[in-house]
């Protein structure tokens, strides 16, 4: 476990697996964002609405459609 109180240049010489140090240095960069995929068809999903819902919008225009139609 790392401690909070160490500065970023300690906590990279703790690091072991080189995707965490990767991780760390995007997190401090501030390039790192959330993602996820689409539910329907699998595609990244980076917009805050279309993650929250886990549809993008394609998608969910195509649910909303089918819902309509029924």
């Amino acid at each position: 476990m790392v401690d909070p109180k160490d500065s970023d240049d300690q906590f990279d010489d703790k690091v072991i697996d080189p995707a965490d140090r990767l991780l760390a240095a995007a997190l401090r960069g501030g390039t790192y964002r959330l993602a996820s995929r689409c539910h329907a068809c699998g595609a990244w999903l980076v917009d805050p609405v279309s993650v929250r819902r886990h549809l993008g919008p394609r998608c969910a225009a195509r649910v909303g459609n089918r819902k309509a139609a029924s």
